[in-house]
């Protein structure tokens, strides 16, 4: 069985499906092609849960710290930034919306495993030297459970 998933922002629809099936048809081996992705963090994020054994729920995926600068708001390097969202719509700041940009506090993301693969007995990635970024916190992350 090959499913493949040519983008990797906007792919959390795509990836659901996909894990459905191979939850439904016994997958225990999974090859995850990573080459020449960076990707994007939330859905690296994503992914991460659908593979996560249910039992790791709770557990520190990753952490994400910023230098004191970021964390107190005062660096003004990102006001000009857009930041897009999954299908590439630039996100408008108001009053009332955190788009990202606005907290820069040390958070650790959990996982709260979505998926129901537990049964995998074996992870491969496939990656090159220009695999990188988000990428690398998927296969970090499952390094580690």
């Amino acid at each position: 069985m090959c499913e493949v998933i040519k983008q990797y922002r906007a792919s959390d629809a795509s990836l659901d499906p996909v894990f459905a099936d191979f939850s439904a048809q016994g997958v225990t081996d999974l090859i995850v092609d990573l080459r020449y992705n960076g990707g994007y963090v939330n859905t690296a994020s994503y992914l991460t849960n659908l593979i996560a054994p249910s039992g790791t729920s709770g557990q520190t995926m990753f952490t994400e710290l910023y230098n004191p600068l970021m964390q107190a708001g005062n660096a003004t390097i990102l006001a000009n930034q857009p930041l897009l969202d999954g299908t590439v719509r630039l996100y408008v700041k108001t009053e009332n919306t955190d788009c990202g940009h606005d907290n820069y506090s040390v958070a650790a993301r959990l996982p709260l495993v979505k998926g129901s693969l537990g049964g995998i007995n074996n992870i491969v990635f496939i990656v090159t030297r220009n695999t990188a970024s988000a990428s690398e916190i998927v296969i970090n992350s499952l390094n580690l459970i």
